[in-house]
């Protein structure tokens, strides 16, 4: 769940540093109600992803959706020692060691293109006026 939070707040600082003009008064433009699909703030943030870290994606989206909140099963006929947001047995709480091993690849990547970003575009001025809508 930390992982797709920290994929999530990387990719959203990509989008929010080169298009300032997303952020407003009230919230971000265009992803409303997409905050936590890491699929789609990758494709705005313009990371190249293959098929692989795209599964990956979609597995810790669901993941940071929903386990954080509801680490059990909602009624008892859910309740199965297969995990239904991962697609794995559900023996342990940890993740298999490949996509462990992905998921640091997809945060270096990401963390490249946002110290990338971050250094080639200038600092907004300190009147910058965000719109408020």
């Amino acid at each position: 769940m930390l992982f797709g939070f920290a994929l999530e707040n990387l990719t959203k600082g990509i989008i929010v540093c080169r298009d300032p003009s997303r952020v407003t008064k009230i919230g971000f433009k265009g992803w409303h109600r997409k905050g936590h699909k890491l699929l789609e703030l990758f494709e705005l943030a313009m990371i190249p992803l293959d098929e692989q870290e795209r599964k990956l994606l979609g597995r810790v989206t669901r993941l940071t959706e929903w386990k954080g909140r509801y680490p059990l099963p909602m009624t008892f006929d859910k309740v199965t020692p297969h995990e239904p947001l991962l697609g794995y047995i559900a023996l342990s709480e940890s993740w298999p060691e490949d996509d462990y091993n992905a998921l640091c690849a997809l945060y270096d990547k990401a963390r490249a293109i946002f110290d990338e970003s971050t250094l080639a575009i200038p600092p907004l001025p300190e009147d910058y006026q965000f719109d408020a809508t």
